[in-house]
């Protein structure tokens, strides 16, 4: 029974005490979809004729970079 009270206490603490990441990324990643989109959609209508693939990858590393700088700006704000 001892055990099983340490087991259960052991997992509640793992759950409670650490930040989940995720659900950060998670938050900015939508903001980022969103920017992204509008600047892609932008792409495809002006350049979509000459460049089409282009405008595919500039999205995907457009979120990407996005939701890097917005983490990056995010544990900046929290050290000062």
């Amino acid at each position: 029974m001892r055990r099983f009270l340490v087991v259960l206490s052991l997992v509640a603490l793992s759950f409670g005490a650490f930040p989940k990441p995720a659900s950060t990324q998670g938050r900015y990643r939508g903001v980022c979809e969103g920017y992204c989109s509008a600047i892609t959609i932008g792409c495809y209508v002006f350049l979509g004729l000459f460049v089409r693939d282009k405008c595919g990858s500039f999205y995907e590393g457009c979120v990407d970079g996005c939701v890097a700088v917005l983490l990056e700006t995010d544990l900046e704000e929290g050290e000062s």
